[in-house]
């Protein structure tokens, strides 16, 4: 089963190479180059639908030598001369319907011919089986095409599969690929009962799709592969466009497969079943990472590396595999297999054609470095959803609830989301330089580091916000630290390096505590002062109310107030030996209702720059700067205190337009 796996993909790789590199070659268009890649992958959604009922009634091996032969049978119809453009589409489009049959059934044969314990490594062999044959496929359909011409090629491409075939008949025994009765199945569970194979395929599917958890994962390992297939899709037109011959696409579209093969041999050897489970979310953000560098348009020789080190991070499918395949009914996964194989193909389908669209508009170094950033956005949901099975219930309604309804909360992730790039061509944008220069400091990049409380409590040593000032040192985005941290603001300070660092101050009424506080920053070396005005009282949190929860009268992070030479001065006892009685004395003077009249107060507080957090309205932004503020900081906090305002995204255009040119 491996060596046909391994010789259909070989066959199909090379086709894929001569089809991408003769379209390109005839019409130079990344959009149509990209376009053969997705025709290749989109009859999977049909042949995984008709799959989900066949498995069933067909076996495996045979749909399997099947799809092989129909395959190479097209393939060597595409080596005949004088095809045009739009005949050699449609080839590809039936060659991938019939690729469809051969491949879909491989994991049925998977999961019926090994143990359950083993079935992670098999289905880890099965792609380091696939990404060997791409490694030396890619390389291989390059070279065939200049030695060869690309009739040739085709035709080496078409034997490739006949000897899979082969392989497949004689090496191979016969499975039904099926585990146990599907849930919707009669007693007698006979071809008739199930109806139309038609009929029955939907089913399945519906089947599949019922189980909350399965639907959840399967709908991860799809689309990530959206994004993923940018480098492959975009090969030729990068390479064309940096000067690089026909036989570099191989080796381009080899780099991915290398890392894959590294990263899942790593993975099973020295990650334990557990540790391959967690690192699901993690492994597939880093895998964009590289993707990234693309925006800076790097050469051919530094792009297969970056590709390399991609691949490396696609073992999260380790743990993928095996959440999957404990989350899916005995009965359902043979279907569940079909289902899969079909919405991973289809997705890869439209995202080859996607890339090329970008990639046409914007270049194709460009169209990577973009599936990057969304691929990174994808993984972050998966970190969510994590984050949520991993936090306590107190915690984390804390961390992710919002004031009232969280309308507001909804309504700035909105307002984001309708706001994109704009690119402006023809501007030799072959460095780029996102730099900023803030209060004298020549920052990376426009972004930084939100005051978020309680993060201390979110990691798993329980020091949170060092860990978030160690990242600001190794990002070089500055972060803003909260008066509600779990260390003192000077730890946290330390953690910097070279990052510039910003204090964000919860103004308590106590006047001298808040010098005091100011003062510890300064001496600390934070750059700036942040002060938030919206919080004189904790919002109305229905999340928090429906479990007790304020971290704060529990005595966590509080560790500003409880290292303060001031606030202890204010105690019969120090925090040590009386914590309920600290934190009461906290309660009490914590909520500070500021007005314009405190504002020269506040100035006169520090020499470091002052910035005013909270303003919404561009009268109040005029205000602040006149009354001796250096910078404005548009927030509605997140929609955590107040609900039913207008998201912060929306209100930062007229506050920007009434300060400018000073920072908003």
């Amino acid at each position: 089963m491996f060596a046909a796996a391994v010789l259909s993909v070989t066959g199909n790789v090379v086709a894929d190479i001569v089809e991408t590199v003769l379209i390109y070659d005839r019409t130079r268009s990344p959009a149509l180059s990209s376009l053969s890649f997705a025709l290749g992958f989109l009859p999977y959604l049909v042949t995984g639908a008709l799959l989900s009922g066949l498995v069933d009634r067909v076996p495996p091996r045979r749909l399997m030598v099947t799809g092989y032969l129909l395959a190479a049978a097209l393939i060597a119809v595409m080596a005949l001369p004088g095809l045009s453009v739009g005949v050699l589409l449609a080839l590809v489009f039936a060659a991938g319907f019939a690729n469809g049959l051969g491949s879909g059934t491989r994991g049925a044969l998977a999961q019926a011919t090994v143990s359950r314990s083993a079935y992670v490594p098999a289905q880890s062999l099965m792609r380091i089986s696939s990404q060997v044959a791409q490694v030396a496929a890619n390389p291989l359909g390059g070279l065939v095409i200049v030695v060869a011409s690309a009739r040739g090629a085709f035709a080496v491409a078409a034997a490739i599969l006949v000897a899979a075939a082969a392989i497949a008949r004689f090496g191979v025994r016969a499975h039904t690929g099926r585990a146990g009765p599907s849930p919707g199945d009669t007693a007698s569970g006979d071809t008739a009962s199930r109806g139309s194979v038609l009929g029955d395929s939907l089913r399945g599917i519906r089947e599949v799709f019922a189980v909350p958890v399965l639907r959840r994962l399967l709908l991860l390992g799809w689309v990530i592969p959206l994004f993923s297939v940018a480098p492959e899709s975009l090969a030729a037109p990068y390479i064309t466009t940096h000067g690089g011959s026909a036989a570099l696409v191989g080796w381009w579209l080899a780099g991915l497969p290398v890392g894959i093969i590294t990263g899942d041999m790593l993975g099973v050897w020295f990650l334990s079943p557990a540790w391959q489970r967690r690192l699901v979310g993690v492994a597939g953000l880093v895998s964009f990472c590289p993707y990234l560098v693309f925006f800076a348009l790097p050469p051919v020789s530094a792009c297969i590396p970056l590709l390399v080190a991609s691949g490396m991070c696609s073992m999260y499918s380790l743990g993928l595999d095996a959440r999957v395949r404990a989350a899916c009914p005995e009965g359902l996964f043979a279907r569940m297999m079909a289902v899969n194989s079909a919405g991973l193909m289809t997705i890869q389908a439209l995202g080859f054609p996607l890339a090329g669209l970008i990639g046409g508009l914007a270049g194709p170094g460009v169209a990577v470095g973009i599936a990057g950033v969304c691929g990174v956005a994808v993984s972050f949901a998966e970190l969510e959803a994590r984050a949520e099975r991993a936090l306590p219930p107190s915690l984390l309604s804390y961390v992710a609830g919002g004031a009232g309804d969280e309308h507001t909360q909804r309504a700035n992730v909105a307002a984001f989301s309708q706001w994109g790039l704009m690119p402006r061509m023809l501007v030799g944008a072959r460095s780029r330089d996102m730099s900023v220069d803030l209060f004298g400091t020549r920052l990376s990049s426009p972004a930084f580091l939100s005051p978020i409380g309680v993060i201390g409590l979110c990691s798993q040593d329980g020091h949170g916000d060092l860990a978030t000032a160690e990242a600001a040192a190794r990002s070089g985005v500055p972060m803003v630290a909260s008066t509600l941290s779990v260390d003192p603001l000077e730890d946290v300070a330390a953690r910097f390096g070279q990052t510039p660092g910003f204090f964000q101050l919860y103004t308590p009424t106590d006047r001298e505590l808040a010098q005091s506080l100011v003062q510890r920053a300064e001496r600390a070396g934070f750059a700036a002062i942040v002060v938030t005005l919206d919080t004189w009282i904790t919002g109305w949190r229905p999340r928090d109310l429906a479990t007790s929860n304020f971290p704060q009268l529990r005595g966590h992070c509080l560790a500003n107030y409880f290292t303060d030479p001031v606030f202890r001065s204010r105690l019969a006892q120090p925090p040590e030996e009386n914590l309920m009685a600290a934190v009461s004395h906290w309660a009490g003077i914590f909520g500070n209702p500021l007005t314009w009249d405190d504002l020269p107060w506040l100035r006169s507080l520090t020499s470091l720059p002052l910035i005013l957090k909270g303003i919404c309205h561009p009268d109040d932004a005029r205000r602040a700067l006149d009354g001796g503020a250096d910078a404005i900081y548009c927030s509605n906090h997140g929609g955590r205190q107040a609900n039913g305002g207008l998201a912060a995204r929306r209100a930062s255009s007229t506050c920007c337009a009434a300060c400018s040119p000073r920072p908003t």
